[in-house]
């Protein structure tokens, strides 16, 4: 009996060799046969359990050279190499940002990489591309023939396909005629232009502008065409037909004199103030540079009346009158006339704005009250003469004091008077004295403004 451990490696055991074995304390006792049976069933069970899994292999597999998918196959992610398998997703996002060739909207601008763009049509829009073809005619601007006449108005298509004006366009006269537009007549001749100032320019004169290219004399009913005046003729002022220059005013006798109309030099300030140049024109300026306000003194020779009271013109000192009012408690009022102070100066453009009242009272007793007024009274033949204030806030109460002089304002509020020999003006003073007052009235100053107009 061979034992299997005992066999060199290089020897295979024979069909009938027995081989021993020890199995739980039990020595066991094998043939070869025994050992070849029992794998040779074990082997040809995972021979035909690995043909069938083959044969699955073989029915379920993607031939490298190509073949058709039964289900979904679901990729890792995005490819990263050029020769990757694409997702769904990969390619959704790619499509979404090209442009479609139905036209869409670009987020960005377009390089073209000194490519052209062909077959581009011609622009409607005003944000439209532009082709050569639209520039070339756009620029050279091919002048139209027009016929004026036919519709009295300026044109409303250009070109041969009667499309839109575009700015620039020139038209050429072909027939003559008028185009009337709010009330204003442009007359055309033949061979004038007409450019169109803008885009769509309508009937309007302003939209268009017009070359006459007629030589026309000038007269004093025909545009046209002149020259300009040598200063001889300038001069000799006999021509109809010729322009004068600058020369020719400065050296012909065009100077304006008090009998003859011309030109004249405007006055300085110094001249307009000295007022002794003959030839020189008033400006508002000089008008600015012009004394503004004066002064007029009215005495007691212009005293209409005084109510109550013993009134003596009084000398206080060589040169110096007063009217005099004796000492007794009185109240008395003392009337004195502007008018013609009043209508001299609005004659003159100038308005009174206050009245000083110069008093003195000489005695210590002072006086109780001392008002102002200024009144206006409007003849009219018929009817009721009302004297009115000027204006009715007008009345001022004055100083009460005692000094030697005094002077009281009154403020005119609204001075507006009338250079009219019907109109009159007063100027009242009502004061009451006390008993041993000695009250003196030494006149008005009335102070004026020019009148602003």
């Amino acid at each position: 009996m061979a034992i299997m451990s005992t066999y060199p490696a290089v020897v295979t055991p024979a069909v009938t060799d027995t081989f021993v074995g020890v199995q739980g304390g039990r020595t066991l006792s094998y043939t070869m046969a025994n050992i070849t049976s029992v794998l040779d069933t074990d082997l040809q069970g995972q021979i035909t359990a690995n043909d069938a899994e083959i044969l699955a292999l073989q029915t379920d597999r993607v031939l490298v050279a190509g073949d058709t998918m039964t289900g979904a196959l679901t990729l890792f992610g995005a490819p990263v190499n050029v020769l990757h398998a694409t997702t769904k997703n990969y390619v959704d996002v790619a499509d979404a940002l090209r442009l479609l060739l139905a036209g869409g909207t670009m987020a960005g601008d377009i390089a073209m990489g000194t490519n052209s763009i062909t077959g581009l049509a011609d622009p409607v829009n005003a944000q439209d591309g532009v082709t050569r073809n639209y520039i070339d005619i756009t620029s050279l601007k091919v002048i139209q023939d027009y016929d004026v006449s036919l519709t009295g108005a300026y044109p409303v298509t250009y070109g041969a396909a009667l499309g839109p004006i575009p700015n620039g366009a020139v038209y050429r006269v072909s027939v003559a005629g008028a185009i009337l537009v709010g009330g204003v007549t442009h007359t055309f001749e033949i061979g004038d232009l007409m450019i169109a100032l803008q885009a769509l320019a309508l009937n309007n004169h302003a939209h268009w502008a017009r070359l006459n290219t007629n030589v026309v004399t000038a007269t004093t009913l025909v545009e046209g065409t002149t020259r300009l005046s040598t200063v001889a003729e300038g001069i000799a002022k006999t021509l109809a037909t010729v322009a004068l220059t600058p020369a020719c005013l400065a050296t012909g006798n065009y100077q304006a004199t008090t009998v003859f109309e011309g030109l004249t030099e405007t006055a300085t300030d110094a001249e307009y103030l000295t007022a002794t140049a003959i030839n020189r024109s008033i400006t508002p300026s000089n008008l600015a540079a012009e004394i503004t306000s004066c002064e007029q003194f009215v005495g007691i020779d212009k005293i209409i009346m005084t109510t109550l009271g013993t009134w003596t013109t009084t000398q206080i000192a060589s040169g110096d009158y007063v009217s005099r009012k004796t000492a007794n408690a009185e109240q008395p009022i003392i009337a004195v006339d502007i008018s013609q102070a009043i209508r001299v100066a609005a004659n003159r453009g100038v308005k009174l704005n206050s009245i000083d009242y110069i008093w003195r009272n000489i005695t210590a007793d002072l006086l109780v009250t001392h008002t102002g007024r200024l009144y206006q009274t409007i003849y009219t033949d018929g009817a009721v003469v009302n004297p009115t204030l000027i204006p009715t806030t007008i009345t001022n109460f004055l100083l009460t004091q005692n000094a030697n002089p005094r002077i009281g304002t009154i403020t005119i509020d609204t001075p507006v008077f009338l250079a009219d020999s019907t109109a009159s003006y007063i100027v009242e003073i009502e004061f009451q004295a006390a008993a041993a007052s000695v009250y003196d009235f030494i006149g008005l100053n009335l102070n004026w403004s020019k009148t602003t107009i």
